[in-house]
């Protein structure tokens, strides 16, 4: 897996873009929530100011979270929304979060409005989310910063509009072939032991569940292929939920394939009726 790209890759992808020709350069840097957020969006903004001095950057996070300190302290300005996310544990803390989201789409118009921004960078959280959004929506360029292994629903939907993303992850296609030598070389020493001893082997039980699991893999490893590899997001944005449950699945079934070929050498023919 590679590393994050760097401060200064991503200010290569901001300052190459065709607002930089401007002077006086205004960013809005949303989100927070969480340290892993927070402190990257202030390495950025820090970047940034180090290598375009007059750029003018606006923080927008959630009011009461952590950001609302800490930005502050970084000596950056910060204004807060008032936005929540979804409770899981609770369905009835939900009730209001409809009217903070719109409450929040209103906040961040009248922000963009007054500040104006360039471009506008995610890094995640609550916040991230509206202020993205909304300035897609007025077509002011947007980047995405995901220190996650995984991306949450948000950022899989802004990302489709985004004029940038930076994740943990990518050229995931590279280790399909890899998938398929695991395929063939099961089929081949399989064919091979059966074929030394044809009559014990099809009479074992562990035959028939070894089968099983290979077809249950080559059946999940065209899903892979189908509805992972041949994603045109695959390289822009982390694995989505399927694709996670893709590959695990994928590990126990050929888990399950080499672990019942094994016991071909060790469990007689016909164990199952004695």
């Amino acid at each position: 897996m590679q590393e994050i790209m760097s401060e200064d890759e991503i200010i290569g992808e901001v300052t190459g873009s065709p607002f930089m020709g401007r002077s006086g350069l205004r960013l809005i840097i949303a989100g927070g929530g969480t340290g892993g957020h927070i402190f990257p969006a202030v390495a950025i903004a820090n970047a940034i100011k180090e290598k375009q001095p007059g750029t003018e950057i606006l923080f927008v996070g959630a009011k009461g979270k952590m950001e609302m300190e800490k930005v502050p302290q970084a000596g950056y300005n910060i204004k807060g929304l008032d936005i929540a996310g979804y409770e899981r544990s609770s369905l009835i803390k939900n009730i209001g979060l409809p009217f903070k989201l719109i409450k929040s789409f209103g906040q961040v118009r009248s922000i963009v409005g007054s500040f104006k921004p360039d471009a506008a960078i995610g890094v995640g959280g609550y916040s991230s989310f509206p202020v993205l959004k909304y300035a897609q929506h007025k077509h002011i360029p947007t980047f995405i910063h995901e220190s996650n292994s995984f991306a949450g629903k948000s950022n899989i939907w802004l990302g489709k509009n985004a004029a940038k993303i930076f994740v943990a992850s990518s050229g995931m296609e590279k280790f399909f072939p890899i998938l398929w030598f695991g395929f063939w070389l099961n089929a081949i020493t399989g064919t091979v032991l059966l074929a030394i001893d044809v009559v014990d082997k099809l009479e074992n039980v562990d035959f028939y569940v070894k089968m099983v699991f290979i077809a249950l893999a080559v059946i999940n490893l065209r899903m892979l292929r189908t509805d992972v590899f041949r994603d045109p997001m695959i390289d822009k944005i982390p694995p989505s939920s399927k694709a996670r449950i893709l590959a695990v699945t994928s590990l126990i079934f050929w888990l399950g394939a080499i672990t019942s070929g094994r016991l071909l050498a060790y469990v007689g023919p016909g164990i199952g009726s004695k």
